[in-house]
């Protein structure tokens, strides 16, 4: 309620009342009082200033200028709910004051208002299915749905709803649909209707898929791609453009596909459209890529004045080029090509570091195409057996093929009775040399050579049978050896490099056949002659 107004007797006279933001000229004939009008949807709301001394209202609806009954209310607000569209409503509203004749207060402005279409929009939700959206309409109970496949006519019912959604269900692939809807508000004694609200349509179409390439070898590559809601399959498209001449390669149920007999080097373009029956989706993204060979890794052996280059084999490669250089960094230069996985390159110097780098090629219409240059691998030839003098400290290799003997003289060189220590060895022998001191290797065997340890390129073995010298973790694998021979066979296991006597921790000499288990680690020392042989366990 308003606050209390204190009414005053006036002669007939013009009084302004507030109406919403607006104002009403309205004639009285005794009073006025300021009012308020407000309209929500179907309501209405009046609302007034009290009347002093006032026992009760009287309102009094006026409908399409016909008079209806009057309603007595005690408080100065009267609420109707029930109004309808396309209706003119205005209201008498007079005071009662004890005795005396009623007061008029005030006629209030007219009110009209007619449904108003929905804000509709569509949306298709799946392949075969359209979910209409709109806004709740003031007034309106219900919503009626119009259907066509043509924009413009043709449209007939499908459904009446209480909701702000719709699904229509069960479309026809690749069939345009369109809609309009309208508001609806039922009385006891009919319905009203909206406007229709504008058109709006969607076309039954089969999604997207986003297509990739999951692998690629030398010749194939592997699609994969999303799968479509409804695509009973799938369309696959290549071209060697990505601009134009794509042709249809392949169909298939499945959300991958291999493409093989593809030429190595050679670029190609992908899209892939999902199909039910005999109606397309959309085109997918283009992914594109190139088949390549693989990579080869490089390992090499040196021996004298020569080094063997060996390479794992490359899928698909009809050869190799090997090149050499004389630096990591260098330029190299071509030296072989072979179909075969080593090449062993002979006339080289002694004591120089070479590097190698592989390049596996495929004949493709006569040309060559190049895989990935493989890293480079490095090796240092070793020189011959024979008299040194050692300029830096650090561990020698000394290998033969058979028997070979060394000796060490720091005084002066060795030459067969001024040695410090010596050893008379098979196949292999490590001796440690401090500057200055001499070294002098006899090879009674075929290519007798000595490399510095860490230019050294040793095989982590798992068994022995050969006579020498031995490093857990340079030669061997640290473990458990299960260790047999037969007469005159003979071992000893020592954690320094000397490995005298003083520094055995295991030894066996086998007088006749017998089997003993060894525990050898890292950097321990293992001598072996005659016919003695190991396995790691």
């Amino acid at each position: 309620m308003k606050q209390l107004f204190k009414w005053v007797a006036m002669s007939s006279m013009v009084i302004v009342a507030a109406v919403g933001s607006s104002f009403l000229l309205t004639n009285v004939a005794n009073a006025a009082v300021p009012y308020t009008l407000n309209r929500s949807g179907s309501q209405i709301t009046i609302d007034w200033d009290d009347v002093a001394s006032a026992t009760s209202y009287q309102v009094t609806p006026i409908i399409n200028g016909a008079v209806g009954t009057p309603v007595q209310v005690t408080q100065s607000a009267y609420v109707v709910s029930d109004t309808v569209p396309n209706t003119t409503y205005l209201y008498q509203v007079t005071a009662a004051v004890g005795a005396a004749e009623p007061i008029d207060l005030f006629t209030t402005s007219s009110v009209r208002y007619a449904l108003t279409p929905p804000s509709v929009s569509a949306a298709l939700t799946s392949y075969n299915a359209v979910t209409l959206n709109y806004a709740a309409v003031h007034g309106a109970q219900k919503y009626e749905i119009y259907r066509s496949t043509n924009s413009k006519n043709g449209f007939k019912y499908i459904a009446t709803t209480a909701g702000t959604t719709y699904v229509d269900k069960g479309l026809t692939l690749g069939v345009g649909y369109y809609y309009i809807v309208r508001s609806i508000q039922v009385t006891p004694e009919r319905a009203y209707y909206s406007s229709w609200s504008p058109v709006v349509g969607k076309r039954s179409v089969l999604s997207k898929t986003t297509l990739k390439i999951a692998a690629t070898s030398y010749n194939a590559t592997k699609l994969s791609f999303t799968q479509v809601q409804g695509a009973s399959g799938y369309k696959i498209y290549r071209s060697t453009n990505s601009k134009n001449g794509f042709k249809q390669i392949a169909t298939t149920k499945s959300t991958t596909y291999i493409n093989s007999a593809l030429k190595t080097g050679t670029t190609y373009y992908y899209k892939v459209i999902p199909f039910r029956d005999k109606v397309n989706g959309s085109v997918s993204n283009m992914v594109a890529t190139k088949p390549v060979l693989a990579g080869t890794s490089v390992k090499t052996r040196e021996n004298l004045r020569q080094v063997t280059v060996s390479w794992s084999k490359v899928s698909g490669a009809s050869g190799y080029k090997v090149y050499r250089a004389m630096s990591k960094s260098g330029a190299y230069k071509q030296i072989k090509v072979t179909g075969s996985l080593s090449f062993t390159d002979t006339k080289l110097a002694d004591n120089k570091l070479y590097y190698y780098k592989v390049v596996p090629f495929r004949t493709v219409d006569r040309k060559q195409v190049n895989g990935p240059v493989s890293s480079a691998a490095g090796a240092l030839t070793p020189r011959p057996s024979g008299l040194y003098r050692a300029s830096d400290a650090g561990w020698y290799v000394l290998e033969v093929e058979g028997a070979g003997y060394w000796e060490v003289c720091s005084t002066t060189q060795c030459n067969w009775g001024t040695d410090d220590t010596n050893d008379f060895f098979y196949n292999r022998a490590y001796v440690y040399l401090q500057p200055g001191q001499y070294l002098r290797f006899n090879s009674y065997g075929k290519n007798g050579r000595i490399t510095h340890l860490e230019n050294y390129h040793a095989s982590l073995w798992s068994s022995f049978s050969k006579p020498g010298y031995y490093i857990i973790g340079i030669d061997l694998r640290a473990g458990q050896y299960k260790i047999s021979g037969a007469k005159d066979a003979y071992y000893a296991v020592c954690e320094t490099f000397s490995c005298n006597y003083d520094e055995i921790i295991e030894n066996n000499y086998f007088y006749s056949a017998g089997t003993q288990y060894v525990v050898m680690n890292d950097l321990m020392f293992l001598i072996i002659s005659g016919n003695a042989k190991g396995v790691r366990l």
